[in-house]
């Protein structure tokens, strides 16, 4: 593909009121795939006015100026790499990496040929790197599920938070639920019980977490979620008004200066007993060179 690195673009009268994507597309024929546009977008490739946009779904307005930083498309999905952390006859453990989707059909993609059939137990969102465990069969897949859902699960995450965390410690519980949706957007959130009291929306979510440094303007935290709702860490740590560095959703009012191309969270640790050995399987995914880098430059080593 011959294409300059950066792109500008005005949106003239015609164009206005089209979604973001659909708009770079139509201006950018050439560019390899429509998926490959999404992916810089989200990758923070693109700026409307100044400011970065990671919603494909952005509706445009007459005289809007964007600009499109084209040479992120080689950095993306395709170069990931997926290392294997633990495997036996049962289960795949590998240390996903930030950008990658949690799809059966991505992790082929990654794995060599003998992983063709493994499928996933469990997901982590996109922007977020660590353990993560595929199932050789639907047999064992449903095992481990079991095991999820019985919270029998020990699961570990280490991220970077806005601000200097002040307890040493603490334990968030709500209930999650669905706040709003749209296309390639959907927000989670705590939802109230009724009036009456008689009736919670959401499902109940819990996460213990644990102060390991904190920096001049940001903190190092270790989590520990006993439940598995989405966007629940996230979530969590956002409305204790210490929003996880680099995290646009939920991250509205992050007052640190340093800006970040993705969420830092790190799925670091998994344990749980082997549904068919009956062992403690314990897993550790070291951090991503990112995730490194921030804790150098926030002063957090």
């Amino acid at each position: 593909m011959s294409m300059k690195k950066t792109l500008h673009f005005r949106v003239s009268y015609r164009d206005k009121n089209m979604l973001l994507l659909a708009y770079l597309r139509k201006v950018m024929p050439s560019f390899p795939s429509l998926k490959a546009v999404k992916r810089v977008i989200e990758q923070k490739g693109c700026q409307i006015n100044g400011k970065t946009e990671t919603y494909s779904t952005h509706p445009l307005r007459e005289g809007d100026e964007i600009v499109f930083n084209a040479s992120l498309f080689a950095n993306t999905a395709a170069k990931l790499e997926v290392p294997i952390l633990y495997e036996d006859e049962e289960y795949v453990i590998c240390n996903k990496p930030a950008g990658l989707v949690s799809e059966d059909k991505e992790f082929h993609k990654k794995l060599p040929k003998q992983y063709c059939e493994v499928t996933l137990v469990h997901r982590l969102d996109k922007e977020t790197s660590g353990v993560i465990i595929l199932a050789k069969s639907l047999e064992y897949k449903e095992k481990m599920v079991g095991l999820f859902l019985r919270q029998e699960v020990k699961k570990e995450y280490l991220t970077i938070v806005d601000g200097r965390v002040l307890p040493e410690e603490g334990v968030i519980e709500s209930y999650l639920g669905k706040l709003s949706s749209a296309p390639g957007k959907v927000v989670f959130g705590t939802q109230k019980g009724k009036p009456d009291g008689k009736k919670v929306l959401g499902k109940l979510a819990v996460t213990a977490w644990k102060k390991c440094k904190v920096g001049p303007e940001s903190s190092l935290l270790l989590c520990k979620p006993k439940t598995g709702r989405t966007h629940q860490i996230r979530i969590h740590l956002a409305e204790m008004n210490h929003a996880i560095l680099g995290d646009d959703q939920y991250g509205k009012k992050i007052r640190c200066e340093h800006k970040f191309s993705r969420q830092l969270l790190h799925a670091s640790q998994i344990e749980f007993t082997h549904p068919i050995s009956k062992k403690i399987i314990r897993v550790e995914a070291h951090l991503p060179q990112d995730f490194v880098q921030a804790k150098k430059v926030l002063g957090l080593e």
